[in-house]
């Protein structure tokens, strides 16, 4: 499932409604990715898959950064991406995060990998096989996983609305093809595959953040696209009918839980190269 949702993400003309729901993210954790990532003014930086650029433009704007590579497979967000950086200290590079190690030359200070190591690097042990290869002496790498399935109430809800939208989808003739919420065995299986490929896990960061459900389902509505994948078959074929189909599913599930705000649990991997 994760190669499929891979997959539509390389063609995903979606910048606008990225920019929107991240905007938080971003301001709230730039100033700690410096920090994590022990980033100066002096720094090369590079940010995959980069997305629509907010992440390296914001810490860009706070005087970090002498040259920036941003890679991520998808041109349209690449595009994006460009008309928020400056020219002079910015390269970009269309190119799948798995093939980090090849596309960019070594001498990085600074890795991130944000909103996409769970499910946008399909090849996980060449990327971050890749990312010790590019790393100068003691240069870090911070990624992170984030999931609504850790906690019992976000959990219950999860399961719920994950089953809810299989029926519905099934009444009207589609399939669903969902992806695993990582819990806390799949974090920890990230945790390990760090130190299996020239790198030491220094720390690991978690931060817990309420969202309603409707903030949930608003945030969908914004990036719609990402249904694709999931709901497919003959008779839903637009963005608003997926939409449709996850909000109802969604307000099923809260009145079946009674859970109206959910639990995001958000993990920072942050590791250095090299072994202790």
């Amino acid at each position: 499932m994760a190669q499929e949702l891979f997959r539509d993400y390389v063609h995903d003309g979606e910048t606008v409604g990225v920019t929107q729901v991240r905007a938080g993210y971003v301001s709230e954790f730039s100033p700690k990715l410096i920090e994590w990532a022990g980033l100066t003014s002096q720094s090369v930086i590079v940010d995959a898959p980069c997305g629509t650029g907010d992440m390296s433009s914001a810490i860009e704007a706070q005087g970090i950064g002498r040259m920036f590579y941003l890679l991520d497979v998808n041109k349209t967000q690449l595009q994006a991406a460009q008309t928020k950086m400056p020219e002079n200290k910015t390269t970009l590079i269309q190119a799948d995060a798995s093939d980090i190690g090849r596309a960019i030359p070594a001498g990085v200070d600074g890795i991130l990998t944000l909103n996409a190591f769970d499910i946008y690097v399909p090849g996980k042990p060449s990327y971050l096989s890749g990312c010790s290869e590019l790393l100068n002496k003691d240069g870090r790498l911070v990624f992170d996983v984030a999931t609504f399935a850790i906690g019992e109430e976000s959990g219950r809800f999860m399961q719920a609305h994950d089953q809810e939208l299989t029926r519905m989808a099934a009444e009207q003739g589609a399939e669903t093809r969902l992806p695993k919420h990582p819990d806390q065995a799949q974090l920890d299986t990230y945790a390990e595959m760090v130190g299996r490929h020239g790198l030491t896990l220094l720390n690991t960061v978690t931060v817990q953040t309420r969202v309603p459900v409707e903030t949930y389902n608003n945030d969908t509505r914004l990036i719609p696209g990402r249904l694709r994948p999931r709901i497919v078959g003959p008779t839903i074929t637009t963005d608003q009918q997926r939409v449709d189909l996850f909000v109802s599913s969604s307000k099923r599930a809260a009145e079946q839980t009674a859970v109206s705000t959910l639990t995001n649990t958000r993990v920072f991997f942050i590791a250095r190269k090299g072994k202790n």
